[in-house]
């Protein structure tokens, strides 16, 4: 679930240094200031306007995983923190996000960030277990999406670009019907 915070804040234009300086170690180190949430955001943005010599500026934060469980909840094992399954929407959203990236990556010849390929295809595996969404293309997107995997952990670039083509087609199949 997607989790959203604004800090507002004026001051003298003089402050803002020391703003930013609180606002890079709020980055590097947590901890329990209003700006601390920046470290675990999944996207922030900052924005700042002069008003008649003061600067009002604002921060959004945003959270991709909540950490409240909601009604969607996978019990974890014993040991293991619980799992909150994400919003049908919001996952699909960021996946969309994520494959832009490593398609972009690919066709600029190099591959695309580990983080985000692990985040897309722990995202693909999830996406296949909410019923009413496609089921009969589920099979054939799995698929893809183990070889993809495959292609990624042999650091196979031309395999990868050969998978993300067949995801887009299995993609496209889907979201003619239930998009």
């Amino acid at each position: 679930m997607e989790e959203e915070r604004k800090i507002e804040r004026t001051m003298q234009r003089s402050e803002l240094p020391a703003f930013f300086r609180e606002l890079a170690d709020a980055l590097e180190q947590g901890g329990e200031s209003p700006l601390s949430g920046l470290s675990r955001s999944s996207k922030f943005k900052i924005s700042a306007k002069d008003e008649f010599g003061h600067l009002s500026v604002k921060i959004k934060i945003k959270s991709q995983w909540g950490e409240a469980l909601g009604e969607d909840e996978t019990p974890a094992a014993e040991g293991e923190k619980p799992f909150a399954k994400p919003r049908y929407k919001d996952m699909k959203k960021r996946m969309k996000g994520d494959f832009r990236l490593i398609v972009k990556s690919l066709h600029e010849g190099g591959l695309p960030p580990g983080e985000v390929v692990e985040r897309f295809v722990a995202d693909a595996r999830l996406m296949v277990t909410f019923p009413g969404k496609g089921e009969e293309f589920y099979d054939d997107f799995s698929h893809a999406v183990e070889e993809f995997a495959a292609a990624f952990a042999a650091g196979d670039r031309l395999a990868m670009g050969a998978m993300a083509e067949a995801l887009a087609h299995q993609k496209a199949r889907c979201h003619a019907i239930y998009d």
